[in-house]
């Protein structure tokens, strides 16, 4: 039957391999010896290791790098082959939004816009909110820009 035991105080963290048998002092006893997918607290306690969360899947393989340009403001930047994205508050950080005018069902899709626009060819559009085709809805694609 196994043993369930409360630990009111985890004051000791992750204990040297030095410390194995020393039960003498009182931080063995507030101590563990391996400590997996977890965050020792300032104040004593232990919690779960936040974990990942899946954004978006990138074209290739690539390197994550964090850039905090103050306290409140940091960035995720994502670098692989010829291209580099940023990530900000969990989501892709895109231009303006652009409105669409209208869709056509061939394939490829063509999508038209009223407004000028500063796209070219090969970026990568997130399309939302599309009325009628919303098959198109919530996805990324790589833009050919015809006019």
């Amino acid at each position: 039957m196994p043993l369930k035991l409360i630990k009111n105080s985890f004051n000791a963290g992750e204990l040297s391999e030095y410390m194995a048998g020393r039960t003498d002092i009182n931080k063995y006893h507030n101590g563990c010896s391996k400590l997996i997918n977890a965050t020792v607290l300032p104040h004593g306690g232990v919690v779960k290791r936040p974990g990942t969360e899946f954004i978006g899947k990138s074209p290739n393989k690539c390197n994550l790098f964090t850039f905090e340009f103050s306290v409140d403001d940091a960035l995720i930047l994502e670098f692989s082959n010829l291209l580099l994205r940023f990530y900000k508050d969990d989501d892709r950080v895109f231009e303006t939004d652009v409105e669409i005018a209208s869709t056509t069902a061939a394939d490829p899709v063509l999508v038209t816009t009223d407004a000028a626009h500063s796209f070219a060819d090969d970026e990568w559009v997130f399309i939302e909110d599309v009325d009628g085709t919303t098959g198109l809805n919530d996805k990324i694609y790589r833009i050919t820009v015809t006019g």
